[in-house]
């Protein structure tokens, strides 16, 4: 215990320091402090006081934007959040946000705490946190030579991540979709729209039905093996989706989503399909956590869509 203690004052210290030293290196610094307690205390990041309400978010795509929406989003309604906004998503990362937003007795300031989480780092990560809430946007093609095929970081997400944790996942990419099946889970989805297409992207690395092994048949795809596709043999689907994007109506920027049978409109924050998946993720979040989020969401959806346009 006495060299988490010590490691935190180290890691409290440095950051003060960093702070103090910006205007000559301009530098942030942002996983420093974290590093020097992990290296004093290697389980700094089981001890170290966090929020009542922890969520983790991945994916090989939108990490850090679906971050920052939730952070702005829940900031907005009024809670207090730490989130590692700047994408220092290994351990270091996490740990430098933990200490510097606590107290020295290891109390946290926060109410939430939004974490960016390296799919690789799932290991040393989610076995000393456990998240209440796991957002992914989805496992697509990343840097062959880091990450290799999307399945290689379905397999450290899959194998690291506690049970209980509750899913919110992306129904449009089967791989991703798949993640702790026995886990509690909530999908979300765009509905077809006049851009795509009904042909087989060229770059699909989910053509195999999970259940029979068959080749699966697109219904539609939008990137990659981003769409709907269904199994002739067994009639596997993709999942159905509790918060169903209907309408992007790019003329008055606003996007119209069904929320488990309500319909709800939101000033759209890009015109990036990516970033409306993103946006999209953040408000299945706010929905399950509770409806006032939302409410109060929708009352500053002004505020979040200036800051990402």
């Amino acid at each position: 215990m006495l060299r988490f203690f010590v490691a935190l004052l180290a890691a409290k210290l440095a950051k003060l320091a960093i702070t103090i030293l910006k205007p000559i290196t301009h530098s942030e610094g942002s996983h420093f402090p974290g590093q020097l307690a992990l290296k004093i205390c290697p389980d700094f990041l089981a001890r170290a006081a966090r929020p009542k309400l922890v969520i983790a978010v991945t994916g090989t795509n939108g990490k850090t934007t679906l971050s920052n929406m939730l952070s702005d989003g829940f900031q907005h309604a009024g809670y207090r959040v730490i989130s590692n906004r700047w994408g220092s998503n290994m351990e270091p990362g996490v740990a430098s946000i933990l200490a510097e937003n606590s107290t020295l007795s290891n109390r946290s300031h926060a109410q939430v705490a939004v974490i960016e989480v390296d799919e690789k780092s799932s290991k040393r990560i989610y076995s000393r946190i456990t998240p209440d809430y796991l957002v992914c946007t989805q496992f697509t093609r990343d840097s062959m030579m880091r990450n290799a095929h999307p399945y290689y970081i379905f397999d450290f997400v899959n194998e690291n991540l506690p049970d209980g944790v509750k899913m919110i996942l992306n129904a449009d990419d089967l791989i991703s979709s798949s993640l702790k099946k026995d886990n509690p889970r909530t999908y979300y989805s765009i509905a077809r729209q006049p851009f795509d297409v009904l042909k087989n992207s060229m770059v699909n690395d989910a053509q195999v039905c999970p259940v029979c092994n068959n080749h699966l048949t697109y219904d539609y795809t939008r990137y990659d093996h981003i769409g709907h596709a269904h199994c002739d043999k067994c009639g596997f689907t993709s999942p159905e989706a509790d918060y169903l994007l209907t309408d992007i109506d790019y003329e008055n920027r606003i996007i119209r989503i069904n929320c488990k049978g309500k319909a709800l409109e939101f000033n759209m924050v890009s015109d990036g399909i990516f970033n409306t998946y993103d946006q999209l993720a953040a408000i299945s979040l706010f929905m399950e956590y509770g409806p006032e989020c939302v409410l109060k969401y929708s009352g500053c959806r002004q505020q979040i869509s200036h800051r990402y346009n």
